[in-house]
């Protein structure tokens, strides 16, 4: 990358920073005529930024060759730096660009004053600073009086919050407890001032920045002799395509939940990525198998997804180590540990709650729907045929306002007319994966060789096994968590989310090996222009649909 380039990008994103400060109230992104400290603190980064693009080529020079000590210069982790920083400053802009776009739909168009949605983590977290594990909300008279309290018909008026679990009287939350846990070390007054929102944004940032680091890492690994511009393609697309951005604007627990659950499990997916034959291993397994106990903490259904990538790591360190079998097991005991620990806690956290090591709260909860009367219906093979529709091809709707595309509400009604759907079986604002990221079709370039670059002599064979790991596991896990999905009596956009990110990845690869097999065509222009329009498409759609739910 030229730094003529780079004094551009740099300077152009600061310019983009001071123009949303300035136009604030304009474009809709603050309704306030008078300018508030979050609008200056932007500025103030914004014109940083600008003046760092413009005298960047002095800066690198002055660390290259002037004020920094030969001795530090000289220092590999100095070296690494300077390094990284040349050949991945690229990555700074679309990230920003990604940011900002989270927090203006976070916000709902507001710097300041997020609109206020639901606080039950941060009720979870209260009742934990109390050594408590009920929330500290008190079911109503009205509530307790009723014959059947989990029957919505019944509880018509009462007004209690929806999908609390009611159990001997007193409120407790199904979803796993790890995002509250993090939340207890914040002060009370902290507490009062956040709610779910704030840990819907915080996982997207966080799942974003992750899900770039890996981009970063499997292009320096694998494809480094791709351009660069496909690595601004590959990050704008992590960020802004598929569910996320539709997830940041509704902002509630349920959000919160999956995307906690997505950041911890493709945190453990990275550790186990970076695996290699040093004697780090050990620690790096052991940080899969504790990343992986988080995510499980955080959302129960991930233990498929989670099962299979475990599956593949264990036999990757089989294939490693298989002369050696104290080391095998040495190497799965660091792996499986916390997962046994987490495991464990899980099932005291239930049995303290509900007298049963496997009963987290969900048949008592307060649905929309009579969970205890259709347990026997929650998963079932009948809905395959209506989610595999639903997730994968139900169409975009279209609408004469901006941003004229509309999320389609979900059917509910059979597809085909030779099977019978159940009535317990329902559907949640989702659009089809083929409509919403056509980028996905170029995972077919997969479907052979998945693990080779097909340009010989430019990685070795260790390293196209390594891909060809990643690849397997990618799939294996995105497969296993669709599955799932397929046969749950309840489908939603936002259930999209676990497994996207795999997804997400999958594809990248995939368009990778297309523009390899492109250019030993001679055709790389082509699968370009095709790349950067299908990523365009797929990130349009995915936020005029996001969009779409603020106008409607």
């Amino acid at each position: 990358m030229t730094r003529k380039l780079l004094t551009l990008l740099v300077s152009t994103s600061g310019l983009i920073l001071v123009g949303a400060a300035i136009f604030a109230r304009e474009i809709g992104i603050d309704h306030n005529v008078e300018w508030g400290a979050k609008r200056f603190v932007l500025s103030i980064v914004g014109l940083g930024i600008f003046l760092a693009g413009i005298f960047i080529e002095r800066i690198l020079s002055w660390t290259e060759r002037y004020q920094i000590p030969s001795k530090i210069r000289a220092h590999p982790l100095y070296v690494r730096l300077i390094r990284l920083f040349k050949e991945y400053s690229i990555v700074i802009p679309p990230i920003a660009i990604v940011l900002i776009v989270y927090i203006w739909f976070a916000g709902a168009g507001s710097w300041a004053a997020w609109p206020e949605r639901t606080d039950y983590y941060i009720l979870l977290a209260r009742a934990f600073q109390k050594q408590e594990l009920h929330l500290p909300v008190e079911p109503s008279e009205k509530l307790l009086a009723l014959a059947d309290p989990y029957d919505p018909s019944q509880r018509i008026g009462v007004g209690e919050p929806l999908d609390f679990s009611l159990y001997q009287g007193k409120f407790y939350l199904y979803w796993g407890p790890v995002p509250a846990l993090l939340l207890v070390p914040l002060h009370p007054d902290i507490l009062r001032n956040i709610s779910d929102i704030h840990l819907v944004f915080g996982f997207s940032c966080a799942l974003f920045l992750l899900l770039t680091y890996l981009i970063v890492v499997l292009r320096e690994r694998h494809f480094s002799f791709l351009p660069k511009w496909t690595l601004v393609m590959s990050i704008l697309l992590a960020g802004l395509s598929g569910p996320t951005v539709w997830m940041l604007g509704e902002g509630e627990i349920y959000e919160a939940a999956i995307l906690g659950g997505q950041f911890f499990m493709i945190a453990g997916f990275a550790a186990a990525f970076l695996l290699n034959d040093s004697s780090h291993d050990k620690t790096r397994l052991l940080l899969s198998g504790a990343l992986w106990a988080l995510a499980i903490g955080t959302r129960l259904t991930l233990v498929v997804p989670i099962g299979v990538m475990m599956a593949m790591l264990v036999w990757r360190v089989w294939r490693h180590h298989s002369h050696r079998l104290a080391d095998i097991i040495q190497r799965l005991l660091f792996l499986g540990l916390p997962m046994l620990i987490g495991f464990g806690l899980l099932a005291w956290y239930n049995r303290a709650r509900f007298g049963s090591i496997s009963e987290t709260g969900f048949t008592y909860q307060l649905a929309g729907t009579h969970i205890q009367r259709h347990l026997h219906e929650v998963i079932s093979y009948r809905y395959v045929i209506q989610n595999f529709y639903n997730y994968l091809l139900a169409p975009i709707q279209f609408s004469s306002t901006f941003p004229f595309l509309v999320t389609n509400p979900g059917s509910i009604q059979p597809v085909l007319p030779f099977y019978e759907l159940p009535g317990f079986y329902n559907a949640f604002f989702i659009t089809g994966l083929i409509y919403s990221f056509p980028f996905v079709f170029f995972t077919f370039f997969l479907l052979k060789n998945p693990g080779t670059t097909s340009i010989p002599g430019r990685i070795e064979d260790q390293k196209n096994a390594a891909l060809t790991w990643t690849v397997r596991t990618l799939s294996a896990s995105t497969l296993s968590a669709l599955l799932f999905l397929f046969v749950f009596f309840w489908a939603a956009m936002r259930y999209i989310a676990d497994f996207f990110p795999t997804l997400l990845l999958i594809s990248l690869i995939g368009y990778f090996r297309g523009y390899i097999w492109a250019k030993e065509k001679g055709r790389e222009r082509d699968m370009a222009i095709l790349g950067i329009s299908v990523a365009a498409v797929s990130v349009f759609i995915s936020t005029a649909l996001a969009i779409s739910e603020y106008i409607l």
